[in-house]
């Protein structure tokens, strides 16, 4: 489980950073272009944080915790994002 966290997080990283690349690269920083950059900055930043507190309950609890936390993840994601 630890190890396709630190995939799943290692993907999005180079996701994001080849993203970035691509939009600087051929629509240069107009502000339209900046702000929407921020916008998916943000959502980058949500995810890697899920994965990052997924590593850190893997470190301690073990996978049952991190089953758990995926469940009440998905629970209120399902809840207040509908």
């Amino acid at each position: 489980m630890r190890k396709n966290l630190y995939f799943g997080l290692g993907f999005l990283i180079v996701i994001f950073c080849f993203w970035i690349f691509l939009i600087g690269k051929f629509l240069g920083l107009s502000i339209g272009i900046s702000i929407f950059v921020g916008f998916v900055f943000s959502i980058f930043v949500y995810y890697a944080s899920i994965l990052i507190n997924a590593l850190r309950l893997s470190s301690k609890g073990g996978d049952e915790l991190v089953k758990k936390f995926f469940s009440d993840l998905k629970d209120f994601q399902t809840k207040y994002f509908k």
